[in-house]
Formats: structure tokens, sequence, C-alpha cells
């Protein structure tokens, strides 16, 4: 009965959208986006619900720590600070369960179905529209970008520090993307980084340092691809373009009969580099039936049929060489010589 009331209740929605097959081109060109800015208003709202939800399973960490405590403390900073406080032996997850982040980040993926990274990626970039870039967050919430976009802003500009240089910096992305029409990823890219050198040239040098700290390498099985697993890795930007060149130079060194792609070249390079192999074995068929002959393999010749095998087998010149020398027999006894008999 449920399941008839509930598609009952779509069938209205589905014919509303239906009417769209009416439309012409240009009409369907802003259908498209007003779908965009729907959804970039309704991500906007998502993000901030869920910075809300992490505000207020904070509350409800420091309300039971503070049952749990003496009430010496004078300040909600002595407080977190004797909470965080390992250094006397103290574990405040063990004694309070999870913190507010944590608590937030389960109730966060449970309801998006997302992994935990990705909540916590969801919650910060909340906090970040609320607190931090804030005229950002709302070109967020008219569509004048959408969360993609929003979340790469928040990583380029997450090691800006000084709070005066967040909000200049907050004013001019705005202002540039209000100003400007919608920006590819790329080009978005180069507009916050030429912002911050600008604004903040530190956090220039700080992002350097942050590439080079968090270099790392990944390797899991692939949960949509059974029998598949998936390689990342976090490298300084001059190390990783090094290994894409290498990898390109590789795939780019085989005959073009070869039968890979480049994508199947470049994976097959990556594997002959961690066999410690320089170079990639072509797979055409010439290169191929050359290496599938065996050098230790006796080759038979018919001499039945019309072979000229002086033609093709060069013959080493004939060289007079000395007879050998016989072996000298064992030598023989002398007999003493035979003398006629002299008379007395």
């Amino acid at each position: 009965m449920s399941d008839t009331a509930t598609a009952f209740d779509t069938s209205g929605v589905v014919a509303s959208l239906a009417a769209d097959d009416k439309h012409s081109a240009a009409e369907l060109v802003e259908v498209l986006s007003h779908c965009r800015s729907i959804t970039a208003s309704a991500d906007y709202r998502m993000i901030c619900a869920a910075s809300l939800i992490h505000d207020e399973r904070c509350e409800d960490y420091l309300v039971e720590v503070a049952a749990h405590d003496s009430g010496e403390r004078a300040s909600v900073d002595e407080l977190m600070a004797a909470g965080m406080d390992h250094l006397a032996g103290r574990d405040p997850r063990a004694e309070y369960g999870p913190d507010g982040l944590e608590r937030a980040t389960a109730e966060v993926g449970a309801v998006l179905n997302v992994p935990a990274a990705k909540a916590r990626e969801i919650i910060t970039a909340g906090d970040t529209a609320r607190y931090r870039l804030v005229f950002t967050g709302q070109a967020l919430a008219v569509g004048r970008i959408d969360l993609a976009g929003f979340l790469l802003i928040c990583t380029r500009t997450k090691l800006v520090v000084d709070p005066e240089l967040v909000k200049i910096l907050d004013t001019h992305i705005a202002q540039a993307l209000f100003d400007r029409p919608p920006l590819s990823r790329a080009r978005l890219v180069a507009m916050v980084d030429a912002l911050v050198a600008t604004i903040d040239p530190d956090a220039l040098l700080r992002r350097k340092e942050r590439a080079a700290a968090d270099r790392d390498v990944t390797i899991r099985p692939d949960r949509f691809q059974p029998g598949a697993s998936r390689v990342s890795a976090s490298l300084p930007m001059t190390d990783a373009a090094a290994i894409d060149a290498r990898l390109t130079a590789m795939a780019a060194s085989v005959h073009t009969g070869d039968p890979r792609t480049r994508a199947q070249r470049r994976a097959d390079a990556l594997i002959a580099l961690a066999a410690g192999v320089d170079h990639l074995v072509c797979g055409c068929d010439t290169c191929t039936a050359a290496t599938d002959i065996d050098p230790g393999t006796d080759i038979d010749v018919d001499v039945e049929n019309d072979v000229d095998i002086d033609a093709t087998v060069e013959l080493a010149p004939v060289v007079d060489e000395p007879a050998p020398m016989s072996e000298p027999s064992a030598p023989q006894p002398i007999a003493p010589p035979v003398t006629a008999a002299q008379p007395f």
C-alpha cells in the first residue's frame, strides 16, 4: 500500500518534468542553468546544515565533559585544555567517548551515504562558508559556482592563516566570481592562486612545505572493480611532473603497431619501473614474433628441398695443419753384438 502511494505521489512530479520535451533547445539551456543554480543552492544549504550539526555535537560533547569535571576550571579554554591533556595520562575519548567532530562525521556520513573522509570534507566546507569565506559561500548559494568549485577554493586558500588577510581574500574571490562568467577548473585555480600570491605570498611557501611533508603513496583494492587496485599518490609538483613525463616517454617508445592504448602503456610503464626496468617492451606483431623464437631451439634443414646450403652457410676456411706426431714407441732392449770366437 505504501509503495502504491509513493508511486502515486511521484507521478505528478514525473508528469511535470515530462513537459520539457516540448521546449526548444534555447529554452532547455535555461532549464539547465536553472537546475545548476538550484543544485548549488541545495549544496550550500547541505554543507551549512552539516556545519550546524557539528556545532551542536561539539556543544553536547562539552556538556558531557563538564558533567564529569570537578568544576574547578574558570573558563571553557581551561576545560578544553584539561580534556586534551594527554600528557597527564588522560584519554578524553576513553573517558567521554567520540568528540563533536567524530559524532558529526558519523551522522553526516550515514545520512548522505558517504565515507567518513567525505563527510569531514562537507563539514569543513560548511564551517568555511559560515565563518571563513562568507562572501564566497554566498556565490555558491546563488549558483555562481558549484560545490566542487567551492571545495577547490577552500583547498587553495586554507594556508592563509591571518584573519584579516582571509577577509580581504574572501572579498576579492567573491568579486571575481560575480564579475566574470563561470570559470573552468583550470581558470578558477589560476585566479585563486594569483589572488593568494598577491595578498599572502607566504601562503605559497607554506603550501610547498605542506606538499613536501604530506607526500604519500597509497595502494588499496578497488571497491567497484573486483580484482583491481587503485594507486594514488600525493607528491610535490616537480616530482609528480617528472614521473608523469617518464611514464609518457616510456609509453611513446614502442612501435605504432602496439595494440595497447596509451593509458594501458602508461600503466605497464609504471609496473616496469617497479620491477627495475627502464624501458617498455613493445607488443606489436613483429616484436612479439621475434621474442617468441627460443635461441636454444635446433632448426632442422630439409636437404631434399631445393635449398642452396652453400649460399646460406658460410664455411670456415680450411687451414693446412701439420699431421699429428705419432706417439713414440716403447724403447726396445738392445742385444749385445755377436763376435767370432778367437783362438786361445
